[in-house]
């Protein structure tokens, strides 16, 4: 959460060694989630210069500099890339649903959802309490407290917005295989 302070160590890391890739890519993502998309476009295409490849972690961290940058299919095209290259990389299926959802594809936003919401279920639990989203309104077929099972869909507001609350959570974290997040009180999780 402290980008500022990571975007300075990324640097110092490229000082030391010209060569690293993270250097890159983790300045690159720091960078978009600290507000300043166009710097991170620039130092992604600069790693790609200097490694000459991606790095797998790249194409998140350009998806969500484009997407912050309002230039949708070009962020849904790198984060379907993403997710596409690695399977476990299930928080690129965050932005990437997100992304959807900004272009009014509900359908294929829900599809995302669809393939991450168990795999991800205690972070989307958390974040639904600090989004102030009833289970129900996620998982139909959930007994609510006192009610009997709903049926039906999912409320696609609901979605949306633990979505949103998710991304908050995860912080800069992309990873394929160490899924973690904060909650509202500042509290580490993992799953």
């Amino acid at each position: 959460g402290d980008y500022e302070d990571a975007i300075d160590h990324f640097r110092e890391a490229l000082r030391v060694r010209a060569g690293t890739r993270w250097g890159y890519i983790g300045q690159m993502g720091a960078l978009a989630l600290a507000g300043r998309p166009e710097e991170a476009l620039a130092v992604g295409d600069e790693g790609v210069a200097v490694m000459r490849s991606h790095g797998p972690s790249h194409f998140v961290y350009a998806g969500e500099a484009l997407w912050r940058l309002g230039r949708l299919d070009e962020a849904r095209e790198s984060l379907a890339q993403a997710a596409g290259l690695n399977p476990t990389r299930v928080f690129a299926r965050i932005a990437l649903a997100l992304v959807h959802a900004d272009q009014g594809e509900h359908e294929a936003m829900e599809q995302q959802w669809q393939a991450i919401r168990v795999p991800l279920a205690p972070l989307f639990a958390a974040a639904a309490e600090d989004a102030g989203v009833a289970a129900e309104r996620l998982w139909p077929g959930t007994e609510a407290e006192g009610r009997p099972a709903t049926r039906g869909a999912a409320d696609r507001a609901a979605i949306e917005a633990v979505l949103r609350e998710a991304l908050r959570a995860i912080r800069g974290n992309r990873s394929s295989s160490c899924l973690t997040w904060f909650d509202r009180a500042g509290r580490m999780h993992g799953s």
